[in-house]
């Protein structure tokens, strides 16, 4: 990890919850700055992702709800698109 451009899901989660990042952090691999960059940021051009061929990238993904939340609507919305799966009330 130290030496890759690290790019998170949020900071927050990812210094108190991500194995990962909290064993690097422990270990002195990294510091917090290092997770500062999350993706959302690098989606919508206010962060810098991959800056050179030759650079390491690395997506640390702990998982954040509204993305679950955003998956499995669009999962849903195709299955009843494609007259698959089943409502449950």
């Amino acid at each position: 990890m130290g030496r890759a451009k690290i790019i998170v899901d949020d900071y927050e989660i990812s210094i108190q919850k991500s194995g990962d990042s909290v064993l690097a952090l422990a270990g002195r691999a990294i510091n917090p700055d290092d997770l500062r960059t999350e993706l959302g940021q690098v989606i919508t051009g206010h962060a810098t992702g991959r800056t050179s061929d030759d650079q390491i990238t690395l997506h640390n993904s702990v998982g954040v709800a509204v993305q679950d939340r955003a998956v499995a609507k669009l999962l849903i919305d195709r299955a009843r698109e494609w007259g698959r799966g089943r409502d449950f009330r």
